[in-house]
């Protein structure tokens, strides 16, 4: 079964943060993971610590 989560909220809400923090809970349960972002100026890639591109 697939299960999708979607985090929508106003800019600035920390919605970023939580699916990051619900990714990798699930991740951490030896689930398989996709997390999906699609804003410019992500703070994804200060979570991870690494460049994020546009490349897949």
């Amino acid at each position: 079964m697939t299960i999708t989560y979607t985090f929508l909220g106003k800019g600035g809400t920390g919605k970023t943060t939580i699916a990051f923090a619900t990714a990798k809970r699930y991740a951490s349960q030896g689930k398989r993971v996709l997390f999906v972002g699609q804003e410019p100026a992500s703070t994804l890639s200060l979570i991870l610590g690494t460049n994020i591109g546009p490349e897949p």
